[in-house]
């Protein structure tokens, strides 16, 4: 049982991982490429900072790597409480049996 746990929870971190990766390559990407759009038209650095990020915040491609880290967290978080369970389950067969 706890192998099974284990061998579903080491991808559910590698695929959190991952997604953490692509929302980091998107966030930044696409922040810089709104800046440097925002940059063109004349706007002063802060103001096209602020620009690049209110424009971030409705950005389909950094939305969807922020929903898809988020979903992978949930599921990473969800497969360490079942491992937690899982090991607890294990430690109170072993206690009995002893």
């Amino acid at each position: 049982m706890y192998k099974y746990v284990a061998d579903v929870f080491k991808p559910a971190l590698q695929d959190l991982y991952r997604c953490e990766l692509e929302l980091e390559k998107a966030d930044g990407r696409r922040f810089l490429a709104l800046f440097e759009e925002a940059r063109s038209k004349g706007i002063s650095i802060s103001a096209a900072e602020t620009v690049a990020r209110k424009s971030m915040k409705c950005d389909p491609i950094y939305l969807e790597a922020l929903k898809n880290f988020q979903d992978a967290k949930v599921i990473t978080e969800v497969m360490n409480q079942i491992n937690k369970m899982a090991t607890q389950v294990l430690h109170a067969m072993a206690y009995k049996a002893n």
